[in-house]
């Protein structure tokens, strides 16, 4: 599921209902207020002393001081909303005392900031349970539906070969065919689910049947997969190993996916 903002569902559903936050008193002049991260502090080599900075009185408040502030919180909503949906959000600021401080927070925070843009965007849709906007040019899904193709035959006129890639499940092959030109250009054929545990041989057998079978190109001339190649780091991969061993001359190959 996306954590990207504008493209997370989680996010979508949350904007629809009305947005509770949990506020908490200031134990010094007793303004309820959410915990925003924007208003912790510390000094730079004493990040055991992170603290709150209470946004009506100003006031410093230590970390020790959550139970008492935690015990006295309400849920206030944000927004109407569709008058249906109930939202609630809370952060990882929100750690009772003894499990995450808010000295260990600002320590990750510093460490992710250091690593890089993906250890930030980690951290802020782990700790702050929100969803991070993206750098850099974005498309729209309007834009990109507008400019969807619409195939005049199973497979286009242009296409010369036909790929496969399968993703290896505990209960399923996912089998993916892909039609390819010169220039790198291609096509999405057909997408199929075959059911059934790979450890046994009928769902392999289902997929002996893909393989052999032809598609009609636009031109009424039928062409078949040539390459495939099985995802075996995952799931089942003694299975697909021993599948790829007998049909390696099929070019049927084994790969491992990386992140």
């Amino acid at each position: 599921m996306s954590t990207a903002k504008d493209l997370s569902r989680i996010e979508r559903a949350y904007m629809r209902s009305d947005q509770r936050r949990y506020h908490v008193p200031c134990p010094i002049c007793g303004v309820l207020s959410p915990i925003l991260w924007l208003n912790i502090e510390w000094t730079e080599g004493q990040l055991e002393q992170a603290a709150l900075r209470c946004e009506s009185c100003q006031a410093l408040i230590p970390g020790h001081y959550k139970t008492s502030m935690h015990v006295r919180g309400v849920w206030v909503a944000q927004a109407e909303g569709d008058g249906v949906a109930a939202g609630y959000h809370l952060s990882a600021l929100f750690s009772p005392l003894g499990w995450y401080a808010w000295g260990e927070m600002a320590r990750d925070f510093l460490n992710a900031k250091h690593e890089g843009p993906e250890k930030i965007k980690t951290w802020i849709n782990t700790c702050l349970g929100e969803t991070r906007e993206e750098s850099g040019e974005v498309v729209k899904q309007d834009i990109l539906f507008a400019r969807r193709e619409h195939y005049p035959a199973v497979v286009p006129l242009p296409v010369l070969v036909l790929t496969a890639g399968v993703d290896v499940q505990d209960d399923r092959l996912e089998v993916e065919a892909c039609g390819w030109r010169t220039g790198e250009e291609s096509w999405g054929i057909s997408y199929r689910a075959l059911w059934g545990d790979p450890a046994a041989s009928p769902v392999w057998r289902q997929f002996d049947d893909l393989l052999a079978s032809t598609r009609e190109r636009e031109d009424g001339l039928n062409i078949r997969i040539v390459q495939c190649c099985i995802d075996s780091s995952g799931h089942r991969t003694e299975a697909a190993h021993r599948y790829v061993k007998s049909w390696q001359v099929r070019g049927v190959y084994a790969t491992i996916g990386r992140a």
